[in-house]
C-alpha cells in the first residue's frame, strides 16, 4: 500500500536497518522503525515524513517520539510479517493508537554523529 521502499539513511542498525528513511517511487518519504521483533512476527512502523519534517529531524528540531505520534495526516503504516510463512499484512492506523512502548522515548534524537546536513 505504500509501495517499494528504497532505504536512503540508516540511523540505526542491528543486523539489518532498525530506523531509517525511505521513500517510494512516488518519492514519499517515510521514517521506518521496527516496534516488534520476536519469535511470533516482526513489526514495522513507517511514519510518512515531508522533506521539512525530515530536515526537523536531522536539525533535532523533532524528536523521533513526535515523528511518530504527531505524523503529518494522522495516520501512520503499519506492516506485520508472520515468521510462520503467512502472508504479510499493511495496514494505515491512527498514530494516536500508537503505543508508547513500541517507540524511541519522547525526548530522543537522532544520532547523526558527524553526517549532519
Amino acid at each position: 500500500m505504500i509501495g517499494d521502499l528504497i532505504v536512503f539513511d540508516v540511523y540505526e542498525f542491528y543486523d539489518e536497518p532498525v530506523l531509517f528513511a525511505a521513500s517510494n517511487e512516488r518519492g514519499q518519504i517515510f521514517l521506518g522503525l521496527i516496534a516488534q521483533d520476536d519469535a511470533e512476527v516482526k513489526r514495522w512502523l513507517y511514519a510518512p515524513l515531508s522533506s521539512i519534517r525530515l530536515l526537523g529531524l536531522k536539525s533535532d528540531w523533532i524528536d523521533l517520539y513526535s515523528a511518530f505520534k504527531k505524523v503529518e495526516g494522522g495516520q501512520v503504516f503499519e506492516s506485520k510479517v508472520s515468521k510462520k510463512g503467512e502472508p504479510p499484512i499493511g495496514a494505515w492506523i491512527n498514530a494516536s493508537d500508537l503505543k508508547d512502548a513500541d517507540l524511541p522515548d519522547a525526548g530522543v534524537f537522532l544520532d547523526l554523529g558527524d553526517k549532519r546536513e
